[in-house]
């Protein structure tokens, strides 16, 4: 199995154990459908900043096949999309019906699973993620 299946498994675990509800349309300055993918993105990293430093501690302290330590709120809300962005888009890199193929074209990431996972919710998320989340979010919305 490629380590990018082994992190979709467990993204797809934690998506599943740790799933609140998010509507984020009476966040924003305006309906979504009347923004941009720029200002939605914007907006995102300016609702979930003052939630980012208890998320990344937490995913710091997670370990692999362990649950993640409670949140409350917000900050589970919003750790909960970075596990739904990350997931999907690691499901892109998967594929269910060819998996040796994948890897020929995606090969595993160069750390273990643990680190990879984590980087996905924290450094991916703050550069990536969020535009990702962003273009899923508006797509919704419509």
């Amino acid at each position: 199995m490629s380590s990018w299946r082994t992190i979709f498994d467990e993204l797809t675990r934690l998506h599943t154990i740790h799933g609140p509800t998010l509507n984020l349309q009476h966040a924003f300055a305006k309906p979504i459908h009347q923004m941009s993918l720029r200002e939605v993105v914007r907006e995102i990293r300016t609702i979930s900043a003052e939630y980012d430093p208890v998320i990344s501690e937490n995913i710091a302290h997670w370990r692999i096949w362990a649950d993640f330590m409670p949140l409350t709120g917000p900050a589970e809300v919003w750790r909960f999309q970075r596990v739904h962005a990350a997931r999907t888009f690691v499901s892109h890199l998967t594929s269910s019906l060819h998996p040796e193929k994948s890897a020929q074209v995606f090969p595993g990431p160069e750390c273990s699973e643990e680190e990879a996972i984590k980087w996905l919710l924290t450094g991916w998320w703050n550069e990536e993620g969020i535009p990702w989340f962003a273009l899923f979010y508006k797509g919704q919305a419509q």
